[in-house]
């Protein structure tokens, strides 16, 4: 699996977290009840857990994928200068930047 794929479905698992702290806040300042209330801000703090977890591996990920731009260079066998999209691709810039920015 590569680094793209793993960054792509963490940051849709942090989207999905992130979601359910909204709807469990929402809800639980609408309950009535004080147990179902703390039932609710239970399962927020478990989201913003998992968030949390989320953001460290997204971040993980991130430091693996510059090493590797860093330390893998651009293979040039033709003697032909590479397109700027193939050495961005070689050094895992397409990988980063997309994640970086969002």
């Amino acid at each position: 699996m590569s680094i793209e794929t793993l960054l792509t479905q963490l940051k849709l698992a942090l989207d999905e977290h992130r979601t359910a702290v909204t709807k469990y806040e929402a809800l639980a300042n609408r309950e009535k009840s004080a147990r179902k209330a703390a039932e609710f801000y239970w399962m927020v703090q478990s989201h913003r857990v998992a968030a949390r977890g989320c953001l460290e591996d997204i971040e993980k990920l991130l430091i693996l994928a510059r090493s590797m731009q860093r330390s893998s260079p651009i293979k040039n066998t033709s003697g032909a200068e590479p397109t700027s999209a193939a050495a961005n691709h070689e050094n895992g810039r397409d990988i980063v930047a997309p994640i970086e920015a969002a």
